[in-house]
């Protein structure tokens, strides 16, 4: 049994440091949305890019780093976090749909749509740093 949990936590290991980034990178985001749309008056779609580009920083930092290991030079870097950012860009723009979509013509709460819209970023996002940003090719 415990060489099979071993396994299974070596196989998803990136899965899971990136799941840990992603949250220290929801922290991020929440908070800055939360802060400018509930504290300061701030439309919740610019909230929602505020607080999108603060997780994003982040999230470039501790996914080269910790999750994919990635070392790789100084010029390689510039073109992976432009890589990084298009990828966000995407997510960025599904997610400011959908929550739109969500809080104006479902009349869900923002700070629920904001929580769904999450998880849909979290795919997206995974799913273009593992294959597109930080693959070892």
């Amino acid at each position: 049994m415990k060489k099979i949990i071993q396994h299974i936590l070596k196989k998803y290991n990136t899965f899971y440091k990136f799941s840990i980034v992603g949250i220290i990178n929801t922290f991020v985001d929440f908070s800055i949305f939360i802060f400018l749309n509930k504290y300061l008056g701030v439309h919740y779609l610019l909230s929602q890019i505020f607080g999108y580009t603060g997780g994003v920083i982040n999230s470039f930092a501790l996914n080269k780093k910790w999750t994919f290991n990635n070392t790789n030079n100084l010029k390689k870097g510039y073109v992976q976090f432009i890589q990084f950012i298009f990828i966000n860009i995407i997510s960025l723009i599904i997610t400011s749909s959908l929550i739109k979509i969500f809080v104006e013509i479902l009349y869900i709460d923002v700070v629920f749509s904001k929580i769904i819209v999450i998880f849909v970023a979290q795919i997206i996002n995974f799913t273009g740093s593992k294959f597109l940003v930080f693959s070892n090719k």
